[in-house]
């Protein structure tokens, strides 16, 4: 799993950014609309940056031990 992660967790959170971004614009019209945008906001930034950070984090552990 670390090495999946370092060697694809950005790319993966590129994906994962258009892929969220493209729902949304598509399914958006169709679904009722979600009253607490914040949450919305948040949720979508922890699904896109969670594998770029854990890129970061198995990258930095690998050089440090």
């Amino acid at each position: 799993m670390k090495k999946f992660f370092i060697n694809n967790g950005i790319m993966l959170s590129m994906v994962l950014a258009v892929v969220t971004g493209a729902i949304d614009d598509f399914f958006g019209e169709y679904f009722q609309p979600f009253k607490n945008s914040l949450l919305n906001i948040i949720t979508y930034f922890i699904i896109v940056l969670l594998p770029m950070s854990l890129s970061i984090y198995y990258k930095n552990k690998k050089t440090t031990s």
